[in-house]
């Protein structure tokens, strides 16, 4: 006969039997999670990673001939494929280019997809049908007027591994900041904040001739990992009264979405001209699709009043008063000639004082 006493042994030791299973099973499946997720990080060098890239190859394909097939290529065409990718999609239009004039070009920033497609393509690249550049869309070598047909697929391919495509990712973005640091659009700065190359800050000049004029506007850059196949996530620092912007500063614009429903974002654009957009939706709001639904019907039944609200917001939170007016106009002139000393910028503009 079994007391009180063993019984409560025997279902104290169960408990710790049936915790210790559990420990055990959860740490198996962390394993297995890491492991699987390290293969498929590396689909050249694992069966589930070359499994899960094939599966990708193949819809990315499918996707890929149906761009061409949408975009009605003739035989005697001039075509041109954005972000050729490794070159499913110039495979595809090249079988409808039959007649001798018809000629396709592929575009590309990457240069691991760049090397692909001309791996791919090496033939009808060496006779001259097929002409690949490794550059932005912004740099393409082509005169107006000059293609008949344009087509992209947003398809996404594995690396042969994460690091490349890291590499990839930070050598575009190092090549966009330099870009915004020589040769800035009027009245935007981006830079680098700390020592992530995704976290980056932007400021945006109150256009003239608007209630933002004066007003210096701060915004936060996120760059996601997939970008550029995913547009950057940005949001202003600044409060602003608009009706396209939030108050937590999100904004709705349709770069800054993904198609096909409502998003205009393609890998050829880029930091630059987002913020650029931003700038003309600050100076030219869209209220038919706000954030902020009673700014918008203001903005659309009582303009005056939006307007006098617009301004004291920028006199309050982006219009910075005495010495702080300074600080910001030299940190905007020193980052834009790139001076890293404060002292020489002030020796610069005030020379040694009187």
């Amino acid at each position: 006969m079994k007391t009180k006493e063993t019984q409560s042994s025997q279902g104290g030791k169960t408990e710790q039997t049936h915790g210790w299973r559990s420990a055990l099973l959860n740490d198996t499946l962390v394993m297995w999670a890491e492991k699987l997720g390290k293969q498929l990080g590396h689909p050249t060098r694992s069966v589930a990673g070359w499994l899960v890239s094939r599966l990708l190859t193949v819809r990315n394909q499918f996707l890929e001939e149906n761009a061409v097939q949408l975009c009605g290529i003739q035989p005697g065409d001039t075509v041109l494929e954005l972000g050729h990718g490794p070159g499913l999609g110039l495979q595809s239009a090249a079988r409808l280019l039959t007649e001798p004039s018809g000629r396709l070009i592929g575009v590309d920033y990457s240069e691991y997809m760049h090397q692909k497609a001309s791996e791919k393509m090496k033939e009808l690249v060496a006779s001259g049908r097929v002409i690949l550049h490794h550059c932005d869309v912004a740099a393409m070598p082509l005169a107006d007027n000059t293609v008949d047909r344009v087509f992209h697929c947003n398809c996404y391919y594995f690396w042969p591994d994460l690091r490349k495509g890291a590499t990839e990712r930070a050598s575009r973005l190092k090549r966009e900041l330099h870009m915004l640091s020589t040769e800035p659009p009027p009245g935007i700065t981006c830079w680098q904040s700390g020592d992530q190359i995704d976290d980056l800050r932007a400021q945006i000049v109150g256009g003239t001739e608007t209630p933002y004029e004066g007003g210096l506007f701060s915004l936060e850059i996120k760059v996601p990992e997939r970008y550029p196949f995913e547009p950057p996530k940005i949001r202003f620092l600044t409060p602003i009264y608009h009706p396209n912007i939030d108050n937590s500063g999100r904004i709705c614009h349709d770069a800054l979405k993904l198609p096909p429903k409502v998003g205009a974002w393609k890998p050829s654009l880029n930091i630059s001209t987002v913020l650029t957009s931003i700038q003309l939706l600050m100076a030219e709001p869209n209220p038919d699709d706000p954030l902020m639904a009673d700014i918008s019907s203001e903005f659309k039944y009582n303009k005056q009043l939006f307007t006098d609200k617009a301004r004291k917001w920028t006199q309050e939170h982006a219009v910075q008063k005495n010495t702080s007016t300074l600080q910001s106009v030299c940190g905007l002139i020193l980052r834009c000639l790139r001076i890293d000393n404060p002292e020489l910028m002030l020796l610069l503009l005030f020379g040694d004082g009187p």
